[in-house]
């Protein structure tokens, strides 16, 4: 039989129930508490300072001066943003940016004295030493570079791209400078591109120019309704309006002469008052001063026309040696390449009318026609070799029906 086992009476350690006791559950509570409320560690040391009521951030001695309502605005460099006052939404960084900022707004000015003297013009960006200095009411304006814009008073919507560029504006309005001194001396003057170093610089009041190509429309001052695009295009010109040059010195002579269009390296390159040409080809129309009303297409077409008016040339040296002949109209390869003087002439086709004399023409072959090169030389020979063929004589009717074959003999054949 199974004996009953005694059962075995656990007692309580003192040491376990004192260490579970409610003052150290107490204690852990009020640690975790005291971590819980602590200010949260910054994210950088030290921590960041500059913050000020309305999302206002000042970094320097005496920025934001003045500001007593305007808010969201950003200065940092000494002054920056001085006199300040409700203007809002204002950037400034650099010595002296934004300055003599009141009431402005949105205005962006990088770079020491940007924007100086702004006092409420809007919505203008400045990057760049004293760039947009003096602006004070313009709005809508952007300079980036040293001095952009430096002078701009109340102008509005100019854009200016380079050291320099556009720095005498004052009202001018609309106008778009990209390269050193692009439309640097430029002051009333409005609507004006120029794309390219040194282009339009002394442009003062022109207005609606395009120039684009290092010194295009450079010597332009009060010269309107102008297009110049490439290098030192329509260099010279003064108060001409109205001209188109496209090419390399294009117009490059042309002063106070309107509504001349060149297409070509050195078209019209010497026209100085001549007015209503057109020239196309290299060199077209090089020599031409005062003459109007020409119109030349093909190289070195009425290359030497200085003063002629109302020419026609059209191909290779077409009225090539012209200097002073009017009403000329030439058509083909060295068609009346040496007319002169002559005037009131048609030639259409190659090497046609090619010599002119007072008394008479010169027929083809009795000269060599002077300009060419040897591949001109060429082309010229062939096409006086079509000449003179069309040109040899024909027999007559009668003497061609009286040539009759003459059978050969059989004695002369040495048959039997």
């Amino acid at each position: 039989m199974n004996s009953a086992t005694p059962l075995k009476n656990k007692t309580l350690s003192i040491r376990n129930s004192i260490g579970r006791s409610p003052l150290r559950y107490g204690q852990f509570l009020i640690a975790l508490a005291w971590l819980a409320l602590s200010p949260a560690a910054p994210a950088v040391t030290p921590a960041p300072d500059g913050g000020y009521a309305n999302n206002n951030t000042a970094e320097g001695t005496d920025a934001l001066f003045s500001l007593t309502t305007g808010a969201d605005n950003t200065a940092i460099g000494v002054d920056a943003l001085y006199r300040n006052t409700t203007g809002s939404l204002n950037t400034a960084t650099g010595f002296r940016a934004l300055l003599n900022n009141t009431s402005g707004i949105w205005n962006t000015a990088t770079g020491v004295q940007a924007l100086l003297l702004n006092i409420d013009g809007n919505y203008n960006t400045a990057n760049g030493v004293d760039a947009l200095y003096n602006n004070t009411h313009g709005s809508f304006n952007t300079a980036i570079g040293q001095s952009a814009l430096l002078a701009n008073t109340t102008g509005g919507s100019n854009t200016a791209t380079g050291s320099n560029t556009l720095q005498s504006n004052t009202t001018g309005h609309d106008n778009t400078a990209t390269g050193n001194l692009a439309l640097s001396n430029n002051t009333t003057g409005s609507y004006n591109t120029a794309d390219g170093l040194n282009s339009l610089q002394n442009n003062t009041n022109g207005t609606f120019n395009t120039a684009t190509g290092q010194g295009s429309l450079f010597s332009n001052i009060t010269g309107s309704d102008n297009t110049a695009t490439g290098a030192q295009a329509l260099n010279d010109n003064v108060g001409g309006n109205g001209n188109t040059a496209t090419g390399f010195q294009a117009l490059f002579n042309n002063t106070n002469a309107g509504r001349n269009t060149a297409d070509g390296s050195q078209a019209l390159y010497s026209n100085t008052t001549g007015g209503d040409n057109t020239a196309a080809g290299v060199q077209a129309l090089f020599m031409n001063t005062g003459g109007f009303s020409n119109t030349a297409f093909g190289l070195q077409s009425l290359y030497s026309n200085t003063t002629g008016t109302s020419n026609t040339a059209s191909g290779y040296q077409a009225l090539v040696d012209n200097t002073t002949g009017a009403n000329n109209t030439a058509h083909g390869l060295l068609a009346l390449a040496n007319n002169t003087t002559g005037g009131n002439n048609t030639a259409c086709g190659s090497a046609a009318l090619i010599k002119t004399r007072r008394d008479r023409t010169i027929l083809p072959w009795e000269v060599i026609p002077a300009k060419i090169s040897p591949r001109g030389v060429i082309i010229s020979i062939l096409a006086l070799m079509c000449l003179a063929w069309q040109a040899r004589p024909t027999p007559s009717g009668s003497e061609s029906k009286g040539r009759r074959k003459t059978p050969l003999s059989r004695a002369s054949s040495g048959r039997p």
